[in-house]
């Protein structure tokens, strides 16, 4: 199953017991993240650990254990996300470190503690604006043009303090489009070549797969 939502995005896999009558239904088990995303206005988190629970003993609150990494703004970012659905405890971390007060106004309010650094009152509304029509301009999870390009801004910021920017075109499983605005102010474009070639064994069906970039 696919998901696709302003606050998280991925793929998840299912493992429920449906339980009950048809009146009163129970479904008990498992939901896990084989990748997925959590979006914040400033900030994305690609999850290492995702797993949504619905447990016997409390069937109607998801138990949650969500945690994820992120670079932004020249911080290695980490989250978790763990307990009640209903009452989740969050943690933030950061390297070098910040406080979680400072990691939640970056991530969610673009306040950066750079201060050769800072978002407008306009580019913070139109940074808000395009998270939450997230959900609205998906594109379904299809094979279109918008899923096969990705945008990536901020991880770094510039030496004259600009957000870095990384951007990738899909042509097909080989050939990729790249560009890149880099800490030094440079742009720079290219292209990658993804080579696959398959190798069998001597003596076995098995296959040997090598990736070459």
């Amino acid at each position: 199953m696919r998901l696709e939502t302003p606050a998280a995005a991925g793929v998840l896999s299912m493992d429920m017991e449906l339980k009950g009558t048809l009146k009163e239904p129970l479904a008990i088990g498992r939901v896990e993240f084989e990748n997925g995303r959590l979006m914040f206005p400033f900030a994305s988190f690609d999850l290492t650990e995702g797993l949504i629970e619905l447990r016997i003993e409390n069937p109607y609150t998801p138990i949650l254990s969500l945690i994820g990494e992120g670079r932004r703004f020249r911080y290695d970012l980490g989250i978790e996300i763990l307990g009640s659905a209903y009452d989740p405890r969050i943690r933030f971390t950061s390297s070098p470190p910040l406080s979680s007060e400072q990691i939640l106004l970056m991530v969610m309010a673009g306040d950066v503690p750079d201060e050769n650094f800072s978002y407008s009152a306009s580019q913070r509304a139109s940074k808000i604006g395009t998270y939450l029509s997230q959900g609205l301009l998906s594109s379904g999870g299809g094979e279109g043009l918008g899923s096969r390009f990705s945008l990536v801004t901020g991880q770094n910021l510039s030496e004259q303090g600009k957000e870095t920017l990384e951007m990738e075109f899909k042509l097909d499983d080989q050939f990729q489009l790249l560009g890149e605005y880099d800490e030094y102010d440079a742009w720079n474009a290219g292209i990658r070549w993804r080579a696959i070639r398959r190798k069998a064994k001597k003596d076995s069906d098995d296959e040997k797969l090598e990736v070459s970039e």
